[in-house]
């Protein structure tokens, strides 16, 4: 390979390991024999963890997508369902992409982080973000439903993401997506409308992904912060605007 390396975590269904590479493939492998099982085309390079979705018992798909490195500085990337036992893509969704120049070299745009999978009402979808959608670099946050690949709803972000979103959900299991980009704006969004709930501007830079316990969301800022914020105020602060 011209590129050798693995910059994202394993995704495993039973005894097969599913990765995507630097050098723009996704592999299978058995992880019984350190077999490959199929070995497809990513389009680019991914440094995003594939997701894992069951829709039925027994019946798994994967969530994949590209970065826009190899084929760049600008090109399409692909946002893909796919089979885990052929490799076949079930459906795609692209966006135009730019990287950046930063001191001789090319910030990749793309995908940059892993997708969710809803759950509860928002079983039927599934969330990505492509970042720096335009030169502007902006980041597009999306919502497709999972068996037709047909987008639902999209939100425009200040700026481009390499923090993963996470999904949160209230006792009548509404869905709420919580994400960040990369300049310190936060964002609680309705999982199935798309509509903004909570929107604000920090002095922090934002590259790692979020998580929730209970009722708190934790992130880590590049430097030596760690912030948290409680959902309950946020979405108490919406019911009020």
């Amino acid at each position: 390979l011209k590129r050798a390396g693995i910059e994202s975590s394993m995704a495993v269904i039973g005894q097969y390991g599913f990765v995507s590479d630097n050098s723009g493939t996704v592999m299978s492998i058995d992880l019984k024999t350190m077999n490959p099982v199929w070995n497809v085309s990513n389009m680019d390079d991914s440094d995003a963890t594939i997701t894992i979705d069951t829709e039925a018992p027994g019946k798994h798909f994967l969530y994949t997508g590209n970065e826009v490195d190899l084929t760049g500085p600008i090109s399409n990337a692909y946002f893909r369902k796919v089979d885990p036992i052929t490799g076949e893509e079930v459906w795609k969704v692209s966006r135009e992409c730019f990287g950046t120049p930063i001191n001789g070299k090319t910030n990749s745009g793309g995908i940059l982080s892993s997708p969710v999978i809803g759950k509860a009402q928002g079983s039927h979808l599934v969330y990505t973000v492509f970042s720096r959608v335009n030169k502007q670099n902006k980041g597009e946050f999306i919502a497709i439903d999972k068996k037709t690949g047909k987008e639902v709803f999209s939100v425009m972000l200040d700026n481009y993401s390499w923090s993963s979103p996470v999904d949160i959900y209230d006792e009548a299991g509404n869905v709420y997506i919580f994400l960040t980009d990369v300049f310190g704006t936060i964002y609680l969004l309705d999982g199935l409308t798309g509509g903004i709930i909570f929107k604000e501007k920090t002095n922090y830079v934002f590259e790692s992904s979020p998580v929730v316990v209970k009722d708190q969301i934790f992130i880590a800022s590049r430097g030596y912060s760690i912030l948290s914020f409680k959902i309950k105020t946020i979405i108490y602060t919406y019911k009020y605007i």
